[in-house]
Order: structure tokens, then sequence, then C-alpha cells
């Protein structure tokens, strides 16, 4: 699994997010020169599950 990902912030300027601790290790996140706060969750297992019902 990636460590890092790279995104273009509102702004225009690239933000690098970062895997985010925990159990499942689905979240990166990461902050802008603009201070804006990126959160980006992986929920691809999430979904299957839903699927399933």
């Amino acid at each position: 699994m990636e460590q890092k990902m790279i995104i273009k912030c509102l702004c225009g300027k690239e933000v690098v997010l970062e895997i985010y601790g925990g159990q499942y290790q689905t979240e990166y996140r990461g902050d802008c020169a603009c201070d804006r706060k990126w959160v980006l969750t992986e929920i691809s297992e999430l979904m299957e599950e839903i699927e399933d019902c």
C-alpha cells in the first residue's frame, strides 16, 4: 500500500497526503500551505459490504 499520495488543492498547490495510522490504514491526511486540511478515505471494502446486504 502506498504510504503517500499527492493531490491538487482547490487553491492550485500540490498537497502530500500521508497514510494515517489505525487498524485498517485506509485514511490519508495532509495540510496545504493555504491552511486547508485534507482527509481522503478509501471505502472500497465498505461499499462491497453494503452491496452484499
